[in-house]
């Protein structure tokens, strides 16, 4: 089982987030595909309308797809600005 959640308590209805770096990104017609990796070498697709910084660390927030190989991030933020 795949968690995609850090260790902060959060509000019910409230996405999961994760802190990760952001790489390989791709451009599709609706948004950018790219890869997030976290501090525990765990890899994630992820999908998202704006453009991430290639190795860029940002807070990811987000829902895995029904079958589980891609998120759909809600937003992500730089995790300076966090």
């Amino acid at each position: 089982m795949i968690a995609w959640s850090v260790s902060d308590a959060r509000t019910e209805g409230e996405s999961d987030r994760v802190l990760g770096i952001a790489f390989d990104v791709r451009e599709t017609e609706n948004g950018f595909v790219f890869s997030v990796e976290t501090s525990d070498a765990s890899l994630f697709k992820c999908f998202y309308e704006k453009c991430p910084d290639d190795l860029g660390v940002y807070f990811f927030y987000g829902d895995f797809s029904k079958d589980n190989e891609l998120i759909f991030l809600k937003n992500m933020i730089l995790a300076e600005h966090e």
